[in-house]
């Protein structure tokens, strides 16, 4: 068991020290509301409008493929009217539970990628030289290496049909598909992605999230903010800390700066049973993990399936498709399925 003094020395170690240094510029646009939302909206005009014509020209020469039933249309219905969705009883639990055993003895053996916020920030070099108890104490992610490849029972989670007509309908063309298994440790403050922040302003971003375990407060549920997806001037008005020359909780956006514009009593936190599928328009003011008191000496990790969907942005365009996924299990896929294997490697 790790000690609490080697716990202290591994939070010292990689503790973060923001700096209030925004684009000038950016700033005082962000500080003008009106002007913010529509270059936001003019982003996201151009990324559909043109990056993504082909991907909107492909799904309208499929549209037989991709027409929604009457429960695909409702889901359809609640992303565009309040920017979320969640889907019950989508996956039945044995499936659930095996997928969660497998990953977590992956988990343990380390079999994770070599990337977190630490690394990616530069605080550390590599996850290598740790053990599976020193990442629990410092690192707030990790996420397991070809999960594709090795766990196999999650291809059909995440190429579920129905799930990739909800997602291609709402918005409109056919994005970009990724596919990972996250384990989210319990810290002892907000960190990173555990305060509010939106994906992007000039792209479409919707992820999916699999419950792998159930989900209550002591699990890091995730928070969103209905209505705050439109990019209209309301969900331009709260402010990064950065922007308002805060050093702390990492420049993403504080609570009382979202409650300024949408009361708390409006957030929706998704607790849920294992299973449980929540679809998510992410550039919506979100947090996630969030756990209900992170003082909480319950707290334990949060295991999801998450598949993230992307459109094209008008200026960078590129996409790359470097994860893997066994061609054996690809060969009695459906024909809608496959149109998204572009985004994958069979090996």
């Amino acid at each position: 068991m790790l000690s609490q003094d080697r716990k202290e020395e591994l939070k010292k170690a990689v503790k973060y020290n923001p700096k209030s240094t925004p684009n000038p510029i950016l700033k005082v646009i962000r500080s003008i509301p009106s002007i913010y939302s529509v270059i936001c909206r003019v982003e996201r005009y151009l990324s559909k409008k043109i990056a993504n014509k082909e991907n909107k020209k492909f799904l309208e020469e499929n549209i037989n493929l991709f027409k929604p039933n009457k429960f695909e249309k409702t889901h359809i219905d609640n992303l565009k009217k309040q920017g979320y969705t969640v889907i019950e009883n989508l996956f039945n639990d044995e499936l659930i539970d095996l997928i969660d055993e497998k990953a977590n003895k992956l988990f343990k053996e380390l079999n994770i990628n070599d990337s977190g916020y630490n690394v990616s920030h530069g605080r550390i070099p590599t996850l290598k030289n740790f053990t599976y108890e020193e990442l629990e104490a410092f690192e707030q992610n990790i996420t397991l290496k070809d999960p594709l490849v090795n766990i196999t029972e999650i291809i059909e989670v995440c190429f579920n049909e129905s799930i990739l007509k909800i997602v291609s309908n709402y918005l409109g063309y056919i994005p970009s598909h990724s596919s990972i298994i996250m384990r989210n440790f319990p810290q002892d403050e907000p960190v990173e992605a555990s305060n509010f922040h939106k994906d992007s302003d000039e792209r479409d971003v919707v992820q999916v999230f699999i419950h792998l375990i159930d989900i209550d407060g002591t699990r890091g549920p995730l928070t969103y903010v209905p209505n705050s997806h439109r990019h209209d001037s309301k969900s331009c008005i709260p402010r990064t800390n950065f922007d308002l020359g805060i050093n702390e909780i990492y420049g993403r956006v504080s609570d009382s700066e979202v409650e300024k514009i949408y009361p708390k009593k409006d957030w929706v936190t998704f607790y849920g049973k294992k299973a449980t599928v929540a679809i998510a328009d992410v550039n919506g003011f979100h947090k996630g993990p969030n756990w209900d008191d992170f003082k909480d000496k319950n707290n334990k990790y949060r295991d999801t399936i998450r598949v993230n969907f992307r459109g094209l942005s008008f200026r960078k365009q590129n996409v790359t498709n470097n994860q893997k996924i066994p061609k054996k299990n690809t060969e009695q896929m459906s024909k809608l399925q496959k149109i998204f294997l572009k985004f994958y490697i069979e090996v």
